[in-house]
């Protein structure tokens, strides 16, 4: 099947200018040829012989503006605000001194390699420089960071857990209440206009994140009509298409004329539409791989997925059919954007976006009904009928409408109303749980089938389905007044989430839910006011801020903890509940205050000195809070929820230097320190009340945690045709535990409870040492005589080192000889590479590329031997029979999984025109 997809696309933006003049203030003559320069955009001039200057198409924002002169003091206006279609008016007065020479401004349309007002570690990413990159999704750009890992659907920044970073896409925060992690990574890096990745402190506007903040710029449509088309295949089945086109919007205004409307100012709009599909490594195991173009021409073998999941459009419901679902990993996604400017001070922009994916879940987490994290693995047990496995499908929906008016010169006002709505519906085959059947291999004929390690009769025991819908309204308010910029803004959001869960239906339950089931319906509020004086003086800023977060829990929270017969709730807890919140109008609520500093302090141009200090806050995920509110289930040791639970609260610390060494290369160091509190982890405590008095276990905040390291980044911007970064990060996070029910599993298993660990260690996901190189060589017009060949390509390469997987090392009677998650895997090494060549067709551009992933096919362990430290090979280490307690039981379901191991080497075509 042939897919397409787009290339990049000029991101319109809002242009003013600056406007003034020069003098001498002894004598009030005009200074001409005097060097007029906006660092921040690398945009200058020189005064005509008047002392005039204009400074044209600069984008709106608030700038500093620098003027040098030989002889003269050089002066700084700092706070000059450009306002769209509008020119500020700035006069300078020079004082003479004795002559010497003044360093060139440097003017280039490129970012600044030091942003010496910047005291957070934020870095930007822009549409044209992922154009050249070997990924796909935004995931896979923010691998390539200092300080980020990824792997499958989880992002850790900094040693944070995988919740602890948040997704905001054009100003939409993307958060799945239920488990607190977010699937917008997986969006189309193509669609993307620019990515900024806070791992330091960061404004006091954002929130609800312990770790760190991704925003996500999508592109918009600009005033002259253009797009592109993108089609690729690559291994394992994969192909892809985009096509992306934008420009005046061609439907709005001829529609407003045929009803009388005469809409003024300029309107432009975009339309996005894309599709990923991938066969994956599991396709055909043991088998011949999917060949490179051979799902193109050939449509594979193995039946559709299906899925219960219910859509709506205009009211009809309806099922996604076969269309959707041809691999066995299926993404789509749409999007309209549409931005009207009626005049020189307002903007509006409307934004809808629809993502969905359909797969079995080789790559996702999952939360079972007890409230464990499965780690995202293939159904190894359900490969003989991986049909009868669980079927993922997952909708996600993003609505935005935003209103920007300048005020003044000096200030402007925006707000945005948006829905953001995401679900995920887990089951087999589209059933029912009802209709699931029971596992009995013992009753099949074939005597091979009865006893082995796979599942060759039933169904998965999983049905799950959980639902956010979130409501938001933001504003905010920015002045500048002299040395001041002052911010004050507040976001209040309605949400709706449900949540329902049932493992092994087929067991007999009096609510017919199966073992062990939860089911929830909530609809908290929360939101923030935050107040921001960006100060500048003589070059130093600082950057204050204070925020405060409040959470209203719900009527469904309020009532069950009200109901003295509910045997979920403790008086304990219902005490507590009632101490810890406060009342507002019927509503029990809670808040908490951040305090936040962020100070850059240049010692040169070129160079600067930053720290910054924050204290962040983070609501829990709402599986902590309100499981088993008002259900009953009747598993050994159920797991409750606490509407009690404070958010967790992390303190960091940020001091590091920053100096361009040379015009094209610059240095950057970081020290960082992370302490969060408050973890949410499963108690035990035996029920006083009930037809049931077993031990429960009940969350309450505990766990702790510690994240410190340093990172180095040396950047050299592109000369000589290439360009490049190196970078090195040293972490290292220690914590009470990596899994908040670790006192349940340990009951689970026969051990005490009350004789869980004390003390810090390693967690999970602990990977101290990364090192990253990125090398992008690019012959757009001139070229060497000797590599003539490479004229209009580029080649881009990128590796990456960092520490294996963490694992608990043990002796020979299986008993841990070091600390939990002490010990790291190998070290592993990967190469990325995207070489591409580009032709003119009349006025267009075609672009033919071949990237590859993982090039040399370096084996990355997933799954480690406790013993070696290497991968699951059978007769080595715990996998030795004569050692160990091993048999062919093991050895099938445990080391011949495919999954013990990542992918290896991965190639794509793609072909990329634009219009």
């Amino acid at each position: 099947m042939a897919l397409v997809g787009a290339s990049g696309i000029a991101v319109a933006q809002e242009r003013g200018s600056i406007s003034g003049r020069v003098t001498d203030k002894r004598t009030g003559h005009a200074l001409p040829f005097a060097s007029i320069a906006v660092p921040a955009v690398q945009k200058g001039g020189l005064t005509d012989s008047e002392g005039n200057f204009v400074l044209s198409g600069l984008p709106v924002g608030t700038y500093d503006v620098k003027v040098q002169f030989l002889g003269y003091k050089p002066e700084t206006r700092a706070g000059v605000v450009v306002a769209v279609g509008k020119s500020a008016v700035v006069h300078f007065a020079l004082e003479d001194v004795v002559v010497r020479q003044e360093k060139v401004v440097e003017v280039s349309a490129e970012r600044r390699l030091v942003e010496v007002k910047q005291g957070a570690t934020i870095r930007s990413v822009s549409a044209s420089e992922i154009r050249n990159l070997p990924v796909q999704t935004i995931s896979e750009v923010l691998q390539q960071q200092a300080g980020v890992n990824t792997e499958n659907d989880q992002i850790h920044v900094r040693g944070g857990r995988s919740d602890e970073t948040v997704f905001v896409v054009n100003g939409v925060a993307n958060r799945d209440l239920v488990t607190g992690q977010s699937t917008a990574g997986q969006l189309n890096a193509r669609s993307v206009a620019e990515v900024n990745v806070a791992t330091g402190a960061y404004d006091v506007r954002y929130g609800n994140a312990l770790s760190g903040i991704v925003e996500v710029k999508l592109k918009q449509g600009g005033d002259a009509f253009s797009g592109g088309v993108t089609t690729s295949s690559g291994s394992y089945g994969g192909r892809a298409f985009q096509v992306v086109a934008g420009g005046p919007d061609p439907i709005l205004r001829p529609l407003s004329r045929l009803v009388g409307l005469k809409l003024p100012g300029q309107l432009s709009s975009i339309v996005d539409v894309s599709g990923s599909l991938y066969d994956t490594r599991y396709y055909n195991l043991g088998g011949e791989p999917v060949g490179l173009f051979e799902r193109v021409f050939e449509p594979g073998t193995r039946a559709r997925l299906r899925s219960s999941y219910e859509d709506s459009f205009l009211g009809k419901k309806f099922r996604y059919g076969d269309f959707f679902t041809p691999s066995s990993d299926n993404r789509w996604a749409a999007r309209y954007g549409l931005t009207w400017k009626p005049n020189t001070r307002d903007r509006v922009n409307l934004d809808y976006s629809k993502r969905i994916a359909i797969d079995q879940g080789f790559s996702r987490t999952f939360i079972t009904a007890q409230g464990d994290q499965a780690d995202p693995a293939y159904p190894w047990q359900w490969a003989h009928r991986i049909e009868h496995a669980g079927t993922i499908f997952e909708d996600n929906v993003q609505s935005a409408l935003q209103w920007r008016r300048t005020l003044s010169t000096t200030g402007f006002f925006e707000t945005q109303f948006s829905r953001y709505f995401s679900a995920q519906r887990r089951d087999v085959l589209a059933k029912n749980w009802l209709q699931y059947e029971e596992p009995d291999d013992l009753a099949l004929p074939d005597p091979s089938q009865r006893e082995d390690y796979f599942r060759d009769s039933g169904d998965d025991n999983v049905w799950q389905d959980r639902r956010s819908d979130i409501w938001g309204l933001q504003m905010s308010l920015v002045q500048r007044q002299r040395r001041h910029e002052l911010e004050i803004g507040l976001e209040h959001q309605a949400q709706s989430v449900q949540y329902l869960t049932i493992e092994d239906p087929w067991v007999f339950d009096s609510n017919g839910l199966g073992s062990s089931h939860d089911l929830w319906k909530v609809h908290p509020w929360v939101g923030n006011l935050y107040l921001r004086d960006r100060l500048e003086y003589e070059g130093f800023t600082a950057n204050i801020g204070m925020r405060l977060d409040y959470w209203f829990l719900g009527r469904e929270a309020e009532r069950a903890v009200a109901d003295t017969s509910n045997p979920n709730i403790s008086p304990e807890t219902r005490q507590s509940f009632y101490d810890d919140t406060r009342g507002f109008f019927g509503r029990r609520y809670k808040s908490v205050i951040s305090p936040r500093i962020i100070v850059a302090h240049p010692i040169t141009e070129n160079s600067s000195f930053f720290f910054n200090y924050g204290r962040f806050t983070q609501l829990p995920s709402y599986r902590y809070v309100y499981s088993k509110l008002s259900s009953i289930s009747s598993e050994a040791f159920p797991l409750l929820g606490n509407p009690n639970l404070n958010p967790q609260v992390s303190v960091n610390y940020e001091l590091g230097a920053k100096h361009q060494f040379l015009p094209t290369a610059a240095i950057n160091a970081t020290f960082f320190v992370k302490d969060v509190y408050d973890y949410p982890v499963a108690t035990s405590f035996l029920r006083e009340q009930g037809d049931t008095l077993v031990d429960i276990f009940v969350y309450l905040n505990g766990h702790f945690a510690r994240s410190k390291g340093f990172e180095i980044e040396l950047e050299k911007r592109r000369s000589n045709h290439w360009s490049g970064k190196l970078s090195y990060t040293f972490q290292q996070t220690k914590g009470k535990s990596s899994d908040p029910n670790e006192q349940k599993i340990v009951e689970q298993n026969g051990g005490d409870a009350a004789e869980t660990r004390l003390s810090e260690t390693f967690v999970r996901w602990n990977r101290p040492h990364k090192l990253s190189a990125s090398f992008d060589m690019r012959f757009d017009q001139e070229t060497p005589r000797l590599l003539a060949w490479m004229q209009q390509s580029g080649l881009n390469l990128f590796l990456q080192g960092q520490s294996g997987r963490p694992f608990t090392p043990i002796n020979e009677l299986g008993e841990p000889s070091a600390e939990p998650f002490s010990k790291n895997a190998l070290f592993q090494t990967t190469v990325d590479m995207r070489f591409n060549r580009w032709f003119k067709l009349g006025t267009r551009r075609l672009d033919v590329s071949v990237a590859a992933t993982n090039v040399f096919s370096n084996r990355l362990v997933y799954r480690v031997d406790r013993v070696t430290g290497h991968g699951r090979v059978w007769g080595v280490g715990e996998y030795d029979p004569e050692v160990f307690d091993v048999d062919e039981n093991t050895f099938i379901s445990e080391v011949l999984d495919p999954s013990n191991y990542g992918g290896g080497r991965q190639w794509r075509l793609s072909l990329d025109y634009d219009f």
